[in-house]
């Protein structure tokens, strides 16, 4: 990681005026020698945040929160220390001290900017529609044009190279393309690594064009549905997730964690603008980090298919791991996904599917119900530990005599039978800890 030093976070802090940051986010009005504006931490009618010209500092007198023009990008984008020093560095157009070699970093500007070029190829080719395939299926898919630039969809053309070429007119040689993960290479030369796609820009924090997904355009359609850029210099695929760096901004304190582009796109022009994507079913712990960053509740919407359910049982697993933050399950009817329901219930339908999402216990509880026969004594017996084994996770007292209490009413017994069955759960899981840190100290 880079060491900032006094000296440069001094110049940085000079360079960084914090009234014209903070005019990014929301409107100053001028009242005696302050600034003054709505703050946007939280809602609130009547003005109650304040910036000091002279003391490069803000206030705000209805949430508290305070600081420095550092502190304040952090708060408003979700930074750590290091990535808001980044995020106005780049802003300000100050060179980073850098911890890599020259090599390597030269090597991920490159990238970085053939990414931002091959963005700009895909967005044109589907804004001169030269394919009708797929400007038929962003019509079926009713996006907007505004949607369409928001994410800056675009387009791979069906052909072996365009954009190899595009790129190398634009002074980049072939093995610098199959770095970034742009290119593949043949036996005789490299080829463009989408073809024939609806290609999806993914875009990091600081508005880098990291990588793409691209979707095949029907199921007729040759490869798989989806296709990632893989691991490069400047993307590490479990280490990202789609379209967070808008879903952090919405300030509803909630994410929506969806399983692909298109769930994710539609959410945003619905109208639930936190969604994001985990680039893949399989929920990663450093993505499961990313969401309880930026949220406080997490509803998962994966697909209703046995894939979909399996994923979610996995991302419920990783997040309890990682994060006591709320975490929610979103079952959508009609084993649909929610972009199809949207298109065809409509945003006010989703809302209310989304207010009756379950907390991820229940969902799990349930999941366990609905594969034992509870008449059978044996099963009935396998549930109530299956069971156990998860109320064990739950931190509250009142969570675990309440959820116990739905297990011992499922399986006909006690309650206090259900809890003395956590309770031995959690007993054998402390002394298997306590033998697992003792052999480590002698070890």
């Amino acid at each position: 990681m880079p060491r900032f030093s006094p000296q440069f976070l001094d110049e940085l802090t000079a360079r960084a005026d914090l009234a014209q940051v903070v005019s990014r986010y929301t409107q100053l009005t001028s009242r005696g020698d302050r600034l003054w504006a709505l703050c946007p931490f939280h809602g609130e009618k009547t003005a109650s945040f304040t910036v000091n010209p002279e003391k490069q500092l803000y206030y705000c007198f209805g949430c508290g929160k305070g600081g420095g023009v550092v502190q304040f990008v952090m708060d408003i984008e979700r930074l750590e220390f290091k990535e808001a020093v980044e995020f106005l560095a780049e802003m300000y157009n100050m060179e980073l001290p850098q911890d890599e070699n020259e090599k390597m970093v030269s090597v991920r500007k490159r990238i970085l900017e053939a990414n931002r070029l091959a963005a700009r190829f895909y967005f044109d080719q589907l804004a001169a529609q030269n394919s009708r395939e797929a400007v038929e299926y962003v019509r079926r898919r009713a996006l907007t044009a505004a949607t369409v630039r928001k994410f800056g969809i675009g387009y791979a053309p069906d052909t072996w190279d365009a954009l190899t070429k595009f790129l190398k007119s634009k002074g980049f040689a072939e093995h610098e393309l199959v770095e970034a993960g742009l290119a593949k290479k043949g036996e005789r030369s490299v080829y463009d690594t989408f073809r024939n796609r609806l290609m999806f820009p993914i875009i990091d924090v600081k508005g880098n064009v990291i990588g793409f997904g691209g979707r095949v355009l029907s199921g007729e359609s040759k490869g798989q549905k989806y296709l990632n850029t893989g691991n490069t210099p400047v993307f590490y695929k479990k280490s990202n997730l789609y379209a967070y760096q808008l879903a952090k901004k919405s300030g509803s304190g909630k994410m929506i964690l969806a399983e692909g582009y298109m769930d994710v796109v539609s959410l945003h022009q619905a109208g639930f603008g936190y969604a994001v994507a985990s680039l893949g079913t399989a929920l990663t712990e450093e993505q499961a980090r990313m969401l309880a960053k930026a949220a406080d509740e997490i509803i998962i919407a994966y697909d209703t298919d046995a894939a979909g359910a399996a994923a979610t049982e996995r991302a419920v697993k990783v997040l309890s791991q990682v994060t006591d933050k709320t975490v929610r399950i979103l079952r959508v009817p009609g084993g649909k996904d929610p972009d199809e329901f949207i298109r065809t219930n409509g945003a006010e339908a989703f809302a209310r599917v989304l207010e009756r999402s379950e907390e991820q216990m229940e969902f799990r509880l349930a999941a366990l119900k609905a594969g034992a026969d509870l008449k059978n004594d044996e099963e009935r017996i396998a549930y109530i530990r299956r069971a156990a084994a998860l109320l064990a996770e739950l931190g509250s007292k009142i969570e675990t005599e309440v959820y116990a209490g739905r297990v011992a009413e499922a399986a006909g017994v006690s309650r206090d039978a259900v809890i003395t069955e956590v309770e031995a759960v959690r007993k054998k899981r402390l002394r298997a800890e306590q033998k697992k840190r003792h052999a480590e100290d002698i070890g």
